[in-house]
């Protein structure tokens, strides 16, 4: 888990990261992971991104960041040699067509 992409990104050269929200810091974090990890999603909750439409776009520029909505993350029991897992549960309310 990381707080800031631009202390902790290096730790992630090569990975893929999981980004959990959908709104500025979430957008522009993912943007600048993308300098280490080779990919990078951002799941929220949300049908749609609540980030302000600048970083919206730079999301969606960007090959590297997959975005997934109306996900929401669950942390899973530890496991013998792993911290943490988690799983991506799709919400049960579907967003309006």
């Amino acid at each position: 888990m990381l707080f800031c992409a631009t202390c902790d990104g290096a730790f992630y050269r090569e990975g893929e990261v999981l980004v959990v929200g959908g709104g500025n810091s979430a957008g522009e974090e993912s943007v600048i992971l993308t300098r280490f990890a080779k990919k990078v999603t951002i799941v929220t909750k949300d049908p749609h991104l609540s980030a302000s439409r600048v970083a919206a776009a730079k999301v969606a520029e960007h090959p590297s960041v997959e975005v997934r909505t109306s996900i929401t993350p669950v942390e899973l029991p530890a496991t013998p040699g792993c911290s943490r897992w988690w799983s991506l549960t799709p919400n049960r309310t579907r967003p309006p067509s």
